[in-house]
C-alpha cells in the first residue's frame, strides 16, 4: 500500500493528499474514525477507513460499510479556498485577471458617455436666469453648484451597486467575462452590501492599490473591499 496521496472527508469537505503515516496519526487522534470515508489513487470508490486493510493497526475494525461513490478529490489549491470558514465547495473562485479586464470594460462603458455628456454640457444654450447671468449652460451651472465629481460619483456608485445587487450579480464588464459577485455563502448580495463594497474600493486604491492586488494573493482571492464587505468574486 503506497505511503502517499491519501484523502479523507470531514462532513462535505475533502482533505489531502497526506501520507499513510499522517493518516494513521489522525486515526490515533480520533480525528479519522472507522466510518470516515477515505480514498487513494487506484481505489475505485471512497471507502470507510475501517474497511481498508492495514489502516487500523490495533483494535477491531468497525463493521464493513457499503462503498459510496464520490467525486474525485479536488486539487490542494481548491481545498484552500473551500475548506476555510465554510465556503461552499461548488463555488469556483475567479482569479485576478478576469476581474482586471472586467474593470477595464466597466471604465470604458462609463468613461465614454461621461466624457460625451461633459462635452455636451458646454454647448447647451443658457436658458435659466441664474445660468444666463453667469454665462453658463444649465447643465454646467448645475455641475458648478453640486460639483461634477460628486454627480459622476453618484452615477458610478449606482452603476456598480445596482447591477451587483441585481439578479445578474455583476456589472456589464463582469457579465462579459463570466464572473459575478456573491456573499460568502454564494448568494446574491444586497444593495447596501454592494454599496459598502463599492466605497471600499476607494480604501483599496488609497494604499497604493495594494487592496486590489490582494485578490492575487489572499486565500480566497479577495481584494480588500471584498474582505470588508464579506464578498467573493466567482465564475458563473
Amino acid at each position: 500500500m503506497p505511503d502517499e496521496s491519501w484523502h479523507y472527508t470531514v462532513g462535505i469537505v475533502q482533505h489531502g493528499p497526506i501520507s499513510l503515516e499522517k493518516l494513521r496519526q489522525l486515526i490515533r487522534g480520533k480525528r479519522v474514525q472507522s466510518d470516515t470515508l477515505v480514498w487513494q489513487e487506484g481505489m475505485a470508490n471512497w471507502m470507510p477507513a475501517g474497511t481498508v486493510p492495514g489502516l487500523f493497526l490495533t483494535g477491531a475494525a468497525a463493521p464493513p460499510f457499503a462503498t459510496q461513490p464520490l467525486p474525485q478529490p479536488v486539487s490542494s489549491g481548491q481545498l484552500d479556498y473551500y475548506s476555510d470558514k465554510g465556503v461552499p465547495a461548488h463555488l469556483q473562485i475567479a482569479v485576478i485577471w478576469p476581474r482586471f479586464v472586467a474593470m477595464l470594460v466597466d471604465c470604458l462603458i462609463l468613461g465614454l458617455p461621461i466624457s460625451a455628456i461633459d462635452r455636451m454640457t458646454m454647448t447647451v444654450p443658457p436658458v435659466f436666469l441664474p445660468a444666463r447671468r453667469l454665462g453658463l449652460p444649465p447643465m454646467r451651472f448645475m455641475m458648478n453648484i453640486f460639483g461634477a465629481p460628486t454627480l459622476w460619483l453618484i452615477v458610478i456608485w449606482l452603476y456598480f451597486a445596482l447591477l451587483e445587487s441585481s439578479p445578474y450579480q455583476a456589472t456589464l464588464g463582469k457579465m462579459a467575462l463570466g464572473i459575478k459577485v456573491v456573499d460568502i455563502e454564494g448568494g446574491r448580495i444586497s444593495f447596501g452590501r454592494a454599496t459598502g463594497r463599492f466605497f471600499g474600493k476607494y480604501l483599496s486604491g488609497m494604499i497604493f492599490y495594494i487592496g486590489f492586488l490582494l485578490a492575487a494573493f489572499s486565500r480566497r482571492r479577495q481584494a480588500l473591499h471584498d474582505m470588508l464587505a464579506n464578498t467573493l468574486v466567482v465564475w458563473k
